[in-house]
């Protein structure tokens, strides 16, 4: 028996409701979102994102997997685009950094080493940047799912307010 299945007899009737609601591990490399979207980590430091089958997006971390789709769960799909755009962009960054410091070590020229090294600061710095504002579109996921979560618990409680 699975987690999904230990979880759906433990929980019982309400398990229906809950489920579109949850995060669930499957093994070390693979979580079911939603009951909509199957997040799988990859060997090269990657993590895609299916959905009814198909690869929906590649991301370089768990977290910006997770925060896509909580962005698309509550259809904000600018969030969704940007935190896909941004990353993708970052991945490039440092792919660009990691040969430059390859290529700087194989120069013979000290100048060349430095004006290298100038390069790959710059560009550091830009991924410092865009981390920064990935650490901000997850907090805006994290936001929308926390108040998607309390609409959704009011909107299902058996207690009324007054």
């Amino acid at each position: 028996m699975n987690h999904y299945q230990k979880l759906q007899k433990w929980v019982g009737s309400d398990f229906k409701k809950l489920k579109f609601q949850l995060f669930l591990q499957g093994n070390d490399s693979e979580y079911q979102i939603f009951n909509r979207y199957k997040i799988i980590k990859k060997n090269n430091n990657t993590v895609q994102v299916w959905e009814r089958g198909d690869c929906q997006q590649t991301f370089g971390s768990t977290r910006l997997a997770l925060s896509w789709c909580i962005a698309e769960k509550f259809q904000k799909y600018s969030l969704a685009n940007k935190i896909s755009a941004i990353d993708t962009r970052l991945q490039h960054l440092k792919n660009d950094v990691n040969t430059r410091i390859q290529i700087a070590k194989q120069g013979k020229n000290k100048e060349f080493r430095n004006s290298v090294a100038n390069k790959v600061e710059i560009k550091l710095l830009r991924q410092k940047q865009l981390e920064k504002e990935l650490t901000e579109c997850v907090n805006l996921a994290k936001y929308f799912h926390y108040q998607g979560t309390l609409n959704e618990t009011a909107r299902t409680s058996n207690h009324k307010t007054r």
